[in-house]
């Protein structure tokens, strides 16, 4: 997942930004360790955190989504984000919406 406002800085970049592209999405990908040792309800509360500061109807949205995700993420929320596995959010994600779909880009 990229951070909040990294395409909009892309569009910033002037001229041919190829390279700095590569490296930029390069940069984003990598796991931060620290954050690989948080629990989903730690990184659910940092997410809820960050987004209190939107508009009220954006933030209701917004946290609506954690909200979802708490009650029906049947291994629970105490588990350290490093232990989820990619196929363990498609199966939740396509109960939840319904969608076939793959998150990984090859």
């Amino acid at each position: 997942m990229y951070r909040p406002g990294f395409f909009a800085e892309i569009d910033q970049w002037p001229g041919n930004g190829k390279r700095r592209l590569a490296e930029t999405i390069e940069k984003e990908q990598r796991i931060d360790p620290a954050a690989s040792r948080m629990s989903l309800s730690q990184l659910l509360e940092l997410y809820e955190n960050q987004i209190k500061g939107l508009d009220k109807k954006t933030y209701e949205t917004r946290f609506s989504v954690p909200n979802v995700f708490k009650v029906s993420w049947t291994p629970g929320s105490r588990m350290h984000v490093r232990d989820v596995k990619e196929a363990q959010l498609e199966g939740w994600l396509r109960r939840k919406c319904s969608i076939v779909f793959t998150l990984s880009s090859s």
